[in-house]
């Protein structure tokens, strides 16, 4: 059986494939250090088959839940459990673009949103953290969902799909490299980056 998660934001969320399709369910509520394990064996227990491949989204989103995933995916990869599958929530719905839409714009925190921009397939502006209210209005963004506090007049296209809920096919599709990329992608708002040399300035001033 081939399953996928992403534990990059609040709700971790687990998607696998089926005779029919492809399943997902989510768990509010509960960090994904300790629901990922549980729900995968959860998984096998009541579909009665193993997981042999597993995706997982190795980013942006949330640091410690990005790490939980990765840390997930590399125990059952070296343990030879199961073939690993790394992708970004942006590579996941890149396929999902048309010619109107260019534009990628994944849920944040705290009132931030992750874009990146698109020409043909290529990325043509790199994946960064900006408040929703800064969200340019000359894009036309594809949205996995609709993100409360973005501008009227930001236009977007919302899929109304969670981007992991793509990958279990495209694993079986081969449209996607086992053992690749398992590193984490990390994109920081932009004021946690000032935000840091700052702090070390302070400390050595207070030393």
């Amino acid at each position: 059986m081939i399953a996928a998660w992403d534990v990059t934001g609040r709700e971790p969320t687990l998607a696998w494939l089926t005779d029919t399709g492809t399943e997902v369910e989510t768990f509010p509520g509960q960090k994904a250090s300790q629901v990922l394990l549980p729900m995968l064996q959860q998984l096998e227990e009541s579909t009665g088959q193993r997981i042999t491949k597993v995706g997982f989204i190795r980013g942006p989103g949330s640091f410690t839940g990005i790490r939980a995933g990765l840390a997930t995916a590399q125990g059952l990869r070296l343990s030879g459990r199961a073939e690993t599958y790394a992708a970004t929530a942006f590579d996941l719905l890149v396929p999902e673009l048309d010619a109107d839409t260019t534009g990628i714009l994944l849920p944040g925190s705290a009132g931030y949103g992750f874009t990146a921009v698109y020409e043909d397939g290529r990325c043509v502006q790199a994946a960064e953290a900006r408040r929703l209210e800064d969200v340019s209005a000359d894009i036309h963004w594809l949205c996995p969902f609709a993100l409360p506090g973005l501008p009227e007049q930001v236009r977007t296209k919302v899929l109304d799909r969670h981007p992991v809920s793509f990958f279990p096919a495209r694993i079986a599709a081969a449209s996607a490299e086992a053992d690749q990329n398992l590193e984490p992608f990390y994109v920081r708002p932009p004021d946690v980056r000032k935000g840091v040399p700052l702090i070390e300035q302070l400390l050595k001033g207070g030393s």
